[in-house]
Parts: structure tokens; sequence; C-alpha cells
């Protein structure tokens, strides 16, 4: 009886799917510039609002390693070797990007239309970015790839130049800077040879209770409670919506806000709220 009792217990579990932790893609990671870095001779990009996305050579996948469903179509014309770059749909247009790489139902492939892989980097290619970045003019070279554009790189000239760059993307609507050490080899995770630019500094936190909203606010969500990762605690109450007041983040939610320097106490300044993150 027991024999017969293992036996079945094996068939089944033989054949149960099998479940794997999707492995994440070996990215390089930005940290925060700060004026004490000399940016002259580093290459300037615009900073994309967009999702990350990794092509293996095979299949499209998230910063987490899961994989992306774009229409074949999409990835038809990709190289056979592996990019890294930001599927964006234009600036402050986050949201709209989310519900198409997150809709696996309806007309997808006519959503997509709208969507481009902005590409920045070849990770497995050899030599530092400098040799990367020449492959990858290379491949695009001759290429007709609407919806895969290579990320322009300009190199900087002082750090007023830099400046100057960073001004004109913001006037434009865009999120701010990337600058990088043109002789920097791909290593993954965080990185001091690849730097985020901007006027305000962002950060994450966790959703952990609301504040009623009073004079027009009033029967609405008036700020969010946050948690940060050090456990200290703040209220966040610009950047919304009116919508987003009637409906605000849940609970336990992770978003993402904006700020400009820290009080003594340790809690961020001017803070405004940018979205919900997105986990894909």
């Amino acid at each position: 009886m027991l024999n017969r009792y293992l036996a079945l217990l094996l068939l089944a579990v033989s054949i149960l799917p099998l479940q794997s932790s999707a492995a994440e893609p070996q990215l390089m990671l930005a940290k925060h510039w700060d004026k004490s870095i000399d940016p002259t001779g580093w290459l300037i990009s615009e900073k994309y609002d967009g999702i990350r996305a990794y092509w293996d050579g095979e299949k499209l996948l998230s910063r987490k390693g899961n994989p992306l469903k774009p229409p074949k179509w999409f990835i038809k014309s990709m190289p056979d070797f592996p990019i890294d770059g930001e599927l964006w749909i234009g600036r402050n247009k986050f949201s709209q990007l989310a519900s198409v790489v997150k809709k696996f139902k309806g007309n997808r492939s006519e959503n997509w239309k709208k969507v481009l892989f902005m590409v920045f980097d070849a990770p497995k290619r050899k030599g530092d970015f400098n040799s990367r970045y020449f492959k990858l003019k290379q491949w695009f070279g001759g290429r007709k790839t609407d919806h895969i554009r290579l990320v322009k790189q300009t190199r900087c000239k002082s750090p007023e130049h830099l400046k100057r760059e960073l001004a004109m993307v913001e006037k434009r609507g865009g999120e701010g800077l990337m600058i990088r050490q043109p002789e920097s080899q791909h290593i993954a995770g965080r990185s001091g040879a690849i730097l985020k630019v901007k006027s305000w500094h962002d950060s994450e936190g966790t959703v952990i209770g609301y504040v009623k909203g009073r004079g027009q606010f009033r029967g609405m969500m008036g700020a969010l409670k946050i948690k940060m990762p050090d456990g200290k605690t703040f209220s966040l109450g610009s950047g919304f919506s009116r919508f987003q007041r009637q409906q605000p983040p849940k609970i336990g939610s992770t978003v993402t806000y904006r700020y400009r320097g820290f009080h003594a106490s340790g809690l961020p300044r001017f803070t405004s709220f940018v979205r919900v993150r997105q986990d894909i």
C-alpha cells in the first residue's frame, strides 16, 4: 500500500508544470550625478522615461527577466546579438506605455505600433562603450528600422554644456539625461560609469495609508502616507490628478516620487508624486 502511495505521489509530481524563476538580465544600472564629477569627455544622451527591455538574441525580456509579449513583427528585425534599451512611446506617456506592454488581450499589434525600442548598449559585445556603440552603429547603418532606434550620444564639452543640454531636454518635457564614460566596460549592477542627470532626484517608497482631503479635495485622498526604505515616513500630497485622488494607489504598492534635497530630519523636501511602480 505504501509503495503504491509513493508511486502515485511521484507520478503527480512528475506531471506538475515546472516552475522556474526568471533570471534577471545582467544590466548596468545608473547612479546619480553630482557636481563634484566633471562630465567633460563623457557621452550625453536623453534619459527616456520608459520600460527597460533586454533583447537576448531570441526574446525580449523585462529588467526582472520576465518575457515581454510584443507582436512578432516588432521583434522580426531585431539583431542576432543582445541589445539593451528602453521601450518608449513619448515624453510624459509612461502610463500609456505600461498599459500597452502589460496588456495581453485585444488588439495588441495595433497598440505596439506606437512603441519605440530605444537602444543604448550591446552588453555582450567585447570592448569599452565606444567599441560597443560602434558595433551598434554598424548594425543600424543601412537598415530601415522605424520602431528600433539607436540612442544618440553627444560628447560633453564642459559642465556648462551638460547644463544646457539638460535645460533643453527638460524644456521639451524630458525627464533628464544620462552620461557615460566612453572607455567603460560593461559591468552588471549599479555603476559609477553611467550616471543620471536631473534637476530633481527621484526615489521610491511604500504606501502605508492615506490622509483625507480637505477643501477642493474633500471626499478624496489628500495625501499618501509613505514609508521610505530607511523606515522614515512622510506625507506625499502633490503631483496627483483628480482621478488619482479619487482612486489612489493601493496600500502596499510602491510609488516613485520626486524631491529636491532633504530636511535636517532626513525627510525629502519639495516632494511630488510621479507614478506607481509597474513590476513587469
